[in-house]
């Protein structure tokens, strides 16, 4: 019973952690800091009325979340507030006066090069781009995020393996005080050591799985970060990954267990 409430409590623990992580919405945090991100794209007066839609479509599947609508001239202009000398560039350009799509959101680098040229790939000129410093910033808030959630979850990690710790440390307490009571009746004391390392065999496979589930999760959410920190490859789980936690989890459990016997 004591290692089924300890198990229960621990997987509590991390679908309390990981659902709350679920509700942190990191673009529009950022969004909400910076403000948003426009970019306007002419696209040919001779487009027909179904090939703006197709583009509208394509361009809109690019980007989930992201506000596309048509705009007039002024309108981007004033929704950009650009400086003189952009605006009478932007003015001297004989597509200006063309019909164009306004897309507004927060987004990365790399995603607006892929917008930019699903646009010119269909027919479409993209004139403004977004500012290069706060996208900079934008990027680099994120990434900071994603660290700062590694790490909470890193410490969630490390609070696991301290709970499976101490179910150990409690159950070799509870074993010490029933092998003082047993060597008075002349119970040999290698069938204790035996039944506390087959307790800490169970203790770190118990400790080891908890740790692939919390890793495997984190690799969800940031596949790059733990590649990067722990050097794991796509797969993911590879067989020294595995055969490392099951070791530690189980060397970790039995010194708790021998630290239980000396104090």
């Amino acid at each position: 019973m004591r290692i089924l409430r300890l198990i229960t409590t621990t997987i509590t623990f991390i679908f309390i952690f990981f659902f709350a992580l679920s509700f942190i919405n990191i673009d529009g945090f950022i969004s909400h800091l910076y403000g948003q991100v426009t970019i306007i794209a002419y696209i040919e007066p001779a487009f027909t009325t179904h090939q703006k839609e197709m583009l509208m479509v394509k361009v809109q599947g690019l980007r989930k979340g992201l506000v596309i609508s048509y705009c007039t001239k002024k309108e981007a202009l004033d929704s950009l507030n650009l400086p003189e000398n952009v605006i009478s560039s932007l003015k001297e350009n004989p597509l200006f006066d063309s019909l164009n799509i306004n897309l507004k959101g927060s987004i990365e680098k790399d995603e607006f090069e892929r917008i930019a040229s699903g646009i010119q790939k269909t027919g479409g000129i993209v004139e403004v781009s977004y500012p290069t410093a706060l996208v900079e910033k934008i990027a680099l808030i994120e990434e900071d995020l994603q660290g700062l959630l590694l790490v909470i979850g890193g410490c969630f990690l490390g609070l696991g393996f301290l709970i499976l710790l101490s179910g150990a440390i409690s159950e070799g307490l509870h074993r010490k005080e029933e092998e003082d009571v047993l060597l008075l009746s002349g119970a040999s004391r290698w069938s204790f050591y035996l039944a506390r390392l087959t307790s800490s065999i169970l203790y770190g496979l118990i400790a080891s799985l908890l740790a692939m589930v919390l890793l495997f999760l984190a690799y969800q959410f940031f596949p790059q970060n733990l590649s990067f920190l722990l050097g794991m490859s796509p797969s993911f789980f590879s067989v020294d990954l595995i055969t490392s936690l099951i070791g530690l989890g189980i060397l970790l459990s039995f010194l708790a267990q021998l630290f239980v016997v000396w104090i």
